[in-house]
């Protein structure tokens, strides 16, 4: 539902600069990978800490898969 905590842009719009980093991975044939940018674009629009990496492939396991190992991998450094 627009402008409620389901609305992901909504979100974004009304978090301040010291939130959370955002880690984005997008598949470049994924049916959203244009929302993906749009969604981007919204997250440096509103200065926030944010990572956005476009891999090939599609929405699919094989894009998921490694991107959940980085994930992970990034939270056991930090």
């Amino acid at each position: 539902m627009k402008n409620s905590n389901n609305d992901i842009a909504y979100l974004i719009s009304q978090q301040i600069t010291n939130a959370p980093a955002i880690w984005q991975l997008c598949g470049v044939d994924d049916p959203y990978y244009q929302m993906n940018i749009m969604l981007h674009e919204q997250i440096e629009h509103q200065g926030l800490k944010h990572e956005f990496i476009e891999v090939s492939g599609g929405h699919e396991w094989n894009v998921w898969d490694p991107a959940i190992k980085q994930v992970l991998q990034s939270i056991e450094q930090a």
